[in-house]
C-alpha cells in the first residue's frame, strides 16, 4: 500500500522548511556567515529533521494498522463466505458474498455476477440492477472480456443503461478467474465521480482474490466428491444384481433355442463392462461413444423384453463429435424403462439433438408413464432418485460443474403420455475445472 502524508503532515513540513529559510536569512544579515550562524541553522535544520523521522515513523505505525484492518475485513469475510462457497457460484452463494463484504467497505453498493447475469446485487441501484438478470453495464462485459481490473471514475463509464435513475457514478470492477478463464466479476460501486483510490482498489482485488481462491478450493472438493460418487455409482448401476443376473437368465433363456442369439447377447454384455471400464477415467467423451454404449446398454434389454422395448437414435452427423460426460444417456434411458414402462403399448425410447448459437442439447424422450406434477421440481435434488442407478441429479451436478451453472438437465413430463430430459451444454464446450 502506498504512503499518503495527511494535510497537517504536509502543512508542518512547509511550516518547518520556511522557518528554516526566515531564520537563515536573518541570521545572515545578523552575523554575515558567523559562527552562530552555522551553529544555529545545524541546530534548527536538527530538530526539524528529528520532527520528520517522528513523523514517518508515524506514518509508518499508520500503514501498518491500515494494512493489518485490511488482513482483519478479509479474514472476516473469508469465515462467513466459505461454507456457502462450498456450492460454487450461484446466486444463493453470491448474495451471501455480497452482503458479507457491504460492510466492510466505502462503496454504496456490491455486486457479483457470473459471465453472463447478475447473481447478486446489495446496496443502491438495487431497484434496476437485479439478480438474475442480464448483466447491464457494458463495463462489467469489457473486464470479463479482457480478463483486467476495471477502474471507472464516471457514470458514463460504468455505461448502466438507466443514466438519469442510477446512483452508480465510479467503480472497480475486478473479473473472477478458475483456471485461468473468466467465470464472473466482483464489483464494487461509488456514489461520487472521480478517482478511485489506491486504497480501494488494493481492498477490491484482495477480496477478490480471496473469492477465487474459496472457488478454486470448493470446485476441486466438489469435482473429487462427484468424481468418486460418479465411478461408484456408475459401477454399481452397471454391475447390480438385477441387470447382471436379468442379462444372464436372458442368455441362458436361449441357449438352447436360438445359441447364436445367446452368443450375441454374451459380447453385448462384455463389450458394455469393457467400456464401462475404459471410460471410468475420462471426463468427457465424443458424443459418438457415449451413444455406442448407451445402444449396446437398450440391446441387452432389448434381448429382454423383446417388441415391449423400442429405441430409436436421430442424431445429425455434427453432434457426433460433441463432447459429453460418460456414462450420462445410459442412467437416463435406465430410468425410462425401470420407471416408464406402460401397460397398454410398448415404451419407445427417441434420442436426438438439436442445437442453436449458444448451445447443444441433447433430448432422450419416451411415451411412458410420464411424472406427477408434485414429483416433477424434485427430480432433479439428490436423494430423489431410487434404486442403484445414478440419479439424475448427479448428472445435473456433473454437467453444472463441467460446463457452468447455466447448464445441465431440463425434465418436462405429462402424466400417462411422455417425460422428455434434455441435456443442455455450451456450444463451445470448455471444462471448468
Amino acid at each position: 500500500m502506498k504512503r499518503f502524508l495527511s494535510f497537517s503532515s504536509m502543512l508542518y513540513i512547509s511550516i518547518s522548511s520556511a522557518f528554516i529559510l526566515l531564520l537563515a536569512a536573518v541570521l545572515f544579515e545578523l552575523t554575515r556567515f558567523s559562527f552562530y550562524f552555522i551553529f544555529y541553522f545545524i541546530f534548527v535544520a536538527g530538530l526539524v529533521f528529528f520532527g520528520l523521522k517522528l513523523l514517518n515513523e508515524r506514518i509508518d505505525r499508520e500503514s501498518d494498522r491500515a494494512r493489518s484492518e485490511q488482513v482483519r475485513k478479509i479474514l472476516r469475510v473469508a469465515r462467513q463466505t466459505l461454507p456457502y462457497l462450498r456450492q460454487g457460484l450461484t446466486i444463493s452463494s453470491a448474495t451471501r458474498v455480497a452482503e458479507a463484504i457491504f460492510p466492510e467497505t466505502r462503496a454504496i453498493a456490491i455486486a457479483v455476477t457470473n459471465s453472463s447475469k447478475v447473481l447478486a446485487f446489495v446496496g443502491s441501484g438495487s431497484d434496476h440492477h437485479r439478480q438474475g438478470k442480464k448483466i447491464m453495464t457494458s463495463a462489467t462485459r469489457e473486464a470479463l472480456k479482457t480478463g483486467k481490473t476495471m477502474i471507472l471514475s464516471s457514470a458514463k463509464e460504468i455505461g448502466c443503461p438507466a443514466k438519469k435513475m442510477c446512483p452508480l457514478k465510479a467503480a472497480i470492477i475486478v473479473p473472477l478467474k478458475q483456471a485461468g478463464d473468466c467465470v464472473g466479476t466482483l464489483k464494487f460501486y461509488y456514489g461520487k465521480e472521480g478517482k478511485v483510490s489506491d486504497a480501494e482498489i488494493a481492498i477490491a482485488e484482495g477480496f477478490a482474490h480471496l473469492l477465487e481462491t474459496q472457488l478454486e478450493l470448493s470446485q476441486i472438493s466438489r469435482l473429487e466428491t462427484l468424481a468418486c460418487q460418479a465411478e461408484l455409482r456408475a459401477l454399481q448401476a452397471q454391475i447390480n444384481p438385477h441387470f447382471f443376473f436379468n442379462v444372464l437368465n436372458t442368455a441362458v433363456s436361449y441357449c438352447r433355442s436360438d445359441p447364436a442369439e445367446a452368443r450375441r447377447i454374451l459380447l453385448d454384455f462384455s463389450n458394455f463392462f469393457r467400456t464401462t471400464l475404459e471410460n471410468g477415467d475420462e471426463t468427457l467423451i465424443t458424443l459418438d461413444s457415449e451413444l455406442n454404449y448407451v445402444t449396446n446398454y437398450l440391446e441387452l434389454e432389448k434381448a429382454r423384453f423383446g417388441e415391449r422395448l423400442i429405441y430409436n437414435v436421430s442424431v445429425s452427423r455434427k453432434a457426433l463429435s460433441w463432447p459429453i460426460p460418460p456414462f450420462t444417456l445410459q442412467p437416463i434411458v435406465e430410468n425410462s424403462i425401470n420407471h416408464g414402462f406402460p401397460d397398454d403399448r410398448p415404451l419407445v425410447i427417441d434420442i436426438g439433438d438439436h442445437s442453436t448459437q449458444d448451445l447443444r442439447i441433447i433430448e432422450v424422450k419416451d411415451n411412458g408413464n410420464g411424472i406427477p406434477p408434485e414429483k416433477l421440481p424434485t427430480v432433479l435434488l439428490k436423494g430423489s432418485g431410487n434404486g442403484l442407478g445414478i440419479g439424475l441429479s448427479l448428472i445435473n451436478d456433473r454437467l453444472k460443474l463441467l460446463f457452468g451453472e447455466e447448464y445441465g438437465l431440463t425434465v418436462d413430463s405429462v402424466v400417462g403420455s411422455w417425460t422428455s430430459v434434455r441435456i443442455v451444454m455450451p456450444a463451445k464446450a470448455r471444462i471448468l475445472v
